[in-house]
């Protein structure tokens, strides 16, 4: 009776978790290049193949959050400093404590003549340095190839860097749509074809999440009404007991 106790609050548990990453995702549907996160369920007595993203089987197991890094859509934008990758692959910015990685290619030029993300993030060239737009310069008159080969006034600057990750799913997240490498992993320098005045919206499908918010709340609900059954049996059993 008591295993029947844990394995509701583990239920109960894991929908909370799962409404929560399912909240963030459908926060942040419209941000580019974000990536959904969703809940890897590892049901008792498997071999590591939980449900991901699905709440039907989870309270059975330890739940994880992973990061789904399938593409989001290409939207055009028209703007010359919208970038995205028509491949695999991530841009790089130099973070607080090291590079981090993106698929966010909306970049800018601060007052500074770097290019930067929305964050101000110095946008790293394929050699692990920031990109200097000449300080006369506007955006208009910057030009970037598929090739990443950044040109103002038919001068080259740069090369927009792009790195790549064996398996990506080492990667940390570090924000709304920034991933950290392990100190152990170094990524590989690609030649991802770059596509400019367009920008990789988010891949969450708004009416999938809702399905599983959904779901989880059935989850939870069946979960309480478990314990609440347990908890009344258990009073009865120790009254009378007590008898």
């Amino acid at each position: 009776m008591l295993q029947g106790l844990y394995s509701a609050a583990s239920s109960m548990d894991s929908a909370d978790l799962q409404h929560a990453i399912i909240s963030r995702n459908l926060a942040h549907a419209n941000v580019p290049g974000f990536r959904r996160m969703l809940v890897h369920q590892q049901t008792s007595g498997s071999s590591g193949s939980g449900q991901s993203g699905d709440a039907s089987d989870q309270g059975q197991g330890e739940a994880k959050i992973a990061v789904d890094f399938k593409p989001g859509a290409i939207q055009q934008t028209g703007r010359g400093l919208d970038l995205a990758l028509m491949g695999d692959g991530f841009f790089s910015v130099n973070g607080p404590n090291g590079p981090l990685y993106t698929r966010n290619g909306s970049f800018h030029i601060n007052p500074e003549g770097t290019l930067v993300t929305t964050e101000g993030l110095p946008v790293r060239d394929d050699g692990g340095s920031p990109i200097q737009i000449p300080n006369t310069s506007s955006e208009m008159e910057v030009a970037i190839s598929e090739g990443g080969q950044v040109m103002v006034k038919g001068r080259s600057v740069g090369v927009i860097g792009r790195y790549a990750f064996p398996d990506p799913n080492v990667l940390v997240s570090q924000g709304t749509t920034l991933f950290e490498a392990p100190p152990d992993v170094t990524p590989n320098s690609i030649d991802t074809q770059v596509g400019t005045g367009m920008q990789e919206g988010s891949n969450v499908v708004p009416a999938t999440e809702l399905v599983l918010m959904i779901s989880g709340m059935r989850q939870y609900e069946a979960a309480q009404r478990m314990m609440q059954s347990i908890g009344t049996a258990l009073r009865e059993r120790i009254q009378l007991e007590g008898k």
